[in-house]
């Protein structure tokens, strides 16, 4: 185990040197973990093999944010005479403030029928909002599941987040009249960035312009499943705990407060969607 001696650092490539001759090989796995005996991070058999040169930050086993990190080599041979020989391996990193996934995109309908003024329909990160005026609300919710476990015998907040980028050959279109705009996702492709790891802290930063829906799905979200608000300095006698930040103008930050003994557990998928856009009466 080595200690990146912060939390705030983000992982790089990882890169060995080795002899291996034939009928021999070497499969290297790389974990990371928010505590120094790494009783949370994924047990070896789940954590798959990493070629030379990757950037481990890809990896399922591998978070930025995690202060430790371990590497671990297995040999194999066919041949009882010969064996690999393992040189060096070199794990790179840097301090500053990680991040774990961006995504982007979304596609807005404003309606110019009189009966619905300024009436519009937003599709972004998997939900559906509807506007009018100054009143918003989440018609569908996004891609993301809040629900409480236990951990070493207390509860904790757990997380099933999948993040949505559009693509697509407009990000706004107007409709009119009658017309009903119908949102086709289409052609979902995704890839697993963290696989049940645990977290000191995890924050959701989301720029909108309609923060008030984001804002009112959250807040229900979060205290339907027995999470409670805590603002900050944290009442952890409260926890799980998380706090809803939108003091910023179209910007909502969601914070899910954790530390060693009651942290905060995240599946992350990252996902990118063609988007097919029709009108019918």
């Amino acid at each position: 185990m080595y200690d990146t001696g912060t939390p705030l650092v983000r992982y790089g490539n990882i890169t060995w040197n080795a002899t291996v001759p034939e009928d021999t090989s070497i499969v290297i796995r790389v974990r990371t973990s928010i505590d120094p005996d790494m009783s949370t991070a994924l047990p070896w058999e789940d954590c798959p093999p990493v070629v030379n040169g990757a950037d481990i930050s890809d990896l399922p086993s591998v978070s930025n944010g995690h202060r430790y990190v371990q590497w671990r080599a297995e040999f194999y041979t066919t041949d009882l005479y010969r064996t690999p020989v393992l040189h060096y391996v070199n794990l790179s990193y840097e301090h500053g403030i990680p991040f774990l996934v961006n995504s982007s995109g979304y596609i807005e309908y404003h309606s110019q029928y009189t009966r619905y003024p300024d009436f519009r329909t937003l599709y972004a990160q998997g939900g559906i909002l509807k506007k009018q005026g100054k009143k918003g609300f989440m018609l569908t919710g996004p891609h993301i599941s809040i629900s409480r476990e236990k951990f070493n015998g207390v509860d904790i907040a757990s997380l099933h987040i999948t993040t949505i980028n559009l693509t697509g050959n407009a990000t706004s279109s107007e409709v009119s009249g009658r017309l009903k705009p119908s949102i086709k996702p289409s052609g979902t492709d995704s890839t697993v960035i963290t696989d049940g790891l645990y977290y000191c802290n995890l924050s959701i930063n989301i720029f909108t312009e309609h923060p008030e829906a984001w804002y009112n799905w959250f807040n229900k979200t979060c205290n339907g499943t027995g999470l409670n608000w805590s603002k900050p300095p944290v009442n952890w006698s409260k926890a799980p705990v998380y706090y809803i930040n939108d003091s910023a103008t179209n910007r909502l930050q969601v914070v899910f407060y954790g530390n060693e003994t009651v942290p905060v557990r995240l599946w992350l998928t990252r996902a990118e969607t063609r988007i097919n856009l029709e009108s019918g009466l």
